[in-house]
């Protein structure tokens, strides 16, 4: 299967599907995608944002209403999606929260 590159066209969390438009010089047709095909490299939340770009192989042996569908789908190049980076602020919320709460524990007790 070769890579192709998409623009989320919209992705729904809750249904847990959307859809990506293949950018292609013959066409700008849009692709089933699942989120049990998103590979995100750190997040264990699979989810896309709209007008994200990602890179992604087709898979055209589906069952169900669509023909193709997307899987492999990654941040282009295999770098980073937008759920990578949500997950990794989140991350450092959470750390400077705690070190913050440490700090405040800290004046309290001279």
């Amino acid at each position: 299967m070769s890579k192709h590159i998409g623009q989320v066209k919209w992705f729904n969390n809750k249904i847990g599907y959307g859809f990506i438009t293949l950018l292609n010089e013959d066409s700008q047709k849009d692709v089933f995608v699942h989120h049990m095909n998103i590979c995100p490299m750190e997040s264990n939340y699979r989810t896309l944002k709209i007008g994200e770009y990602v890179e992604f192989e087709l898979d055209d042996n589906c069952e169900g209403q669509h023909n193709e569908q997307a899987v492999k789908v990654t941040g282009i190049k295999g770098r980073e999606l937008q759920c990578d980076w949500v997950h990794r602020l989140n991350k450092k919320k959470k750390f400077s929260k705690g070190r913050q709460d440490k700090d405040e524990e800290d004046e309290t007790e001279q």
